[in-house]
Order: C-alpha cells, then sequence, then structure tokens
C-alpha cells in the first residue's frame, strides 16, 4: 500500500514539475488517482474484516451440523414441532454456507482489482516511465474506478445479506 502512496504523492503537481506529455495527462487525472487510493484503501480494509470473518467460521462443523438436522429430517425423528425446527435450522445453516461462498467469491474479486489497482500505478513509477507506457496507465484509470465501483457495490450487497442474518463480518 505504501508503494501506492508513494505512486499517488510522485504524480501530484510537486512531483510532476517537468513539462512533458505524461505530466501533462497526469495533472489531468490526479482526482481519478486520489478515488483510486482511497477506493485501494477501502478495499484492503473490507477485505481484512472479511478474512477475519472467515477465520471464525468452522465451516466442517456448520457442515456436521447440517447433516445433523436433514438426518432428523429425513427420519421424521421426533414431533412435528422438532421436524419444523430442523428445517428451519437447516435453512439458516444453507444461508451462512451461502454467505460464506459470496464471502469468498468477492474476496478473490477484491484481491484482483487490488492487484490491478498497485499494478497500474506501478505503470507511471517514476524515473524511468516513458510517455507511451504512463499514457496507457491514465487510459486504465477510467476502467479501474468502475471496477472498484462494481466491486463496491458487491460488497454493500455482501454486508446487507450477513446483516439479516444477524452476521457481523
Amino acid at each position: 500500500m505504501q508503494l501506492l502512496v508513494d505512486r499517488q504523492r510522485e504524480n501530484t503537481p510537486a512531483g510532476l514539475a517537468e513539462p512533458s506529455f505524461t505530466g501533462d495527462l497526469l495533472r489531468s487525472e490526479l482526482v481519478k488517482t486520489d478515488k483510486l487510493v482511497d477506493a485501494f484503501i477501502d478495499l484492503a480494509v473490507t477485505c481484512s474484516r472479511y478474512e477475519q470473518y472467515l477465520v471464525t467460521v468452522d465451516v466442517a462443523a456448520v457442515e456436521r451440523e447440517r447433516g445433523r438436522w436433514e438426518k432428523t429430517i429425513e427420519n421424521g425423528e421426533g414431533s412435528g414441532q422438532e421436524v419444523d425446527i430442523a428445517r428451519r435450522n437447516l435453512a439458516i445453516l444453507g444461508k451462512r454456507l451461502d454467505k460464506v461462498r459470496e464471502i469468498r467469491r468477492y474476496l478473490d474479486v477484491a484481491r484482483g482489482q487490488l492487484d490491478l489497482i498497485e499494478n497500474s500505478f506501478q505503470l507511471t513509477r517514476r524515473p524511468d516511465r516513458d510517455d507511451a507506457v504512463a499514457a496507457g496507465a491514465v487510459g486504465q484509470l477510467n476502467d479501474l474506478l468502475a471496477g472498484v465501483e462494481s466491486i463496491e457495490q458487491s460488497a454493500a450487497d455482501t454486508e446487507r445479506m450477513l446483516n439479516s442474518l444477524g452476521i457481523t463480518a
């Protein structure tokens, strides 16, 4: 992350004091780079929270419990009320496992986006960057921002679903 902040500083007007095609391009894109750095930080924090949450979930234990409730339902053990409770427990456990899978998918995409942002900032690295490479990097900023917005929406959707289950990540 420090590399990203260093690249952002290099691309500020003070860091781009020499006149060049690259400098002109990057000066016009500073707002976008600021948004990307902020988005990078937000994504990294969200990934960390989700990773910490996943550590607390014993998926094997949830699967075992789900199997126990499935057996109760299949065998029709106990009263109607017990079977009804087993069905409700089974539904909740299924939702919990779905959320774990969803969080894992989110993390895969978010980590890829974090790498993409960092690699794109590497293209604008001084002193060895050239105008053509930097111009390509600037051209990717809009795509990066669109990708970040999509991942942020996915995170918001995941948060809503977890909250509806009473799960905090």
